[in-house]
């Protein structure tokens, strides 16, 4: 009896992984096709099937992180400061310049991505890969003091739970 118990509860445990998997290879795959559309439903129905998931915070994170991103190509006569990233050629006409690739982050879409990193940490609060993208995501923000200020203070917590 107790073997069929045993049994029974690994077997759900197993299968619970195996579901938890399928999620986010769905999510990735529909991230890849560039069908936002639905990947919000997918989330949606994926919040209401287990809203404390620690993966469906980080697919929300991902997800709103790559709404955020906004690459611009410019072709400059002068390399601007900020580009970090060009090649010198001509233009149409013959002109020489600059082709600059930037990237910048739309904040409306940067604040709903943090919204819901620092929700999967409230329910997974363990889940250092969580810490560790949205420092991260500071970081490409150019947003230095926050991420000074979330690693730092998470390295105190830390200390002090030893």
């Amino acid at each position: 009896m107790k073997k069929v118990v045993f049994i029974i509860l690994c077997a759900l445990l197993f299968a619970n992984s195996i579901f938890a998997e399928r999620r986010i290879v769905e999510f990735w795959n529909l991230m890849g096709e560039k069908k936002y559309d639905e990947v919000e439903n997918f989330l949606g129905d994926w919040e209401q099937e287990d809203k404390k998931d620690a993966e469906l915070y980080v697919a929300y994170f991902n997800f709103y992180l790559q709404k955020a991103t906004q690459n611009q190509m410019y072709f400059e006569a002068e390399l601007p400061p900020d580009c970090k990233s060009y090649m010198k050629g001509q233009n149409e006409n013959g002109e020489e310049g600059y082709m600059c690739f930037i990237t910048k982050y739309d904040d409306e879409m940067s604040n709903k991505a943090f919204e819901y990193i620092d929700k999967g940490i409230s329910y997974n609060p363990k889940r250092l890969d969580m810490y560790f993208g949205k420092a991260h995501f500071y970081y490409l923000r150019k947003d230095y003091k926050k991420q000074c200020e979330l690693v730092i203070y998470h390295h105190q917590r830390w200390w002090l739970e030893m």
